[in-house]
């Protein structure tokens, strides 16, 4: 897979990712009223990142994943070279 592919890619579900928890949350609470308490935006703040942080850190680990196993080939063809 080509490497700015994969950085495209990753740019875009994590955009996309993003996008859906917001309009997750729109829909959901879109009658109420934008708040002007820290105590609502802290809440916020919490929602966001509790669905985020597992999205993303999954995302993170298939990538670690991809990489290594791009440089165990890269490092396999480079042996076999010698």
């Amino acid at each position: 897979m080509n490497r700015s592919l994969l950085v495209r890619l990753t740019i875009g579900i994590c955009l996309a990712i993003i996008l859906i928890v917001i309009a997750a949350y729109v829909v959901n609470f879109s009658k109420m009223s934008i708040s002007t308490k820290s105590g609502d935006w802290g809440t916020f703040g919490d929602y966001f990142g509790g669905i985020m942080n597992p999205l993303i850190g999954i995302l993170n680990l298939i990538i670690l994943i991809y990489i290594t196993f791009v440089i165990f080939q890269n490092s396999l063809n480079y042996n076999m070279r010698k």
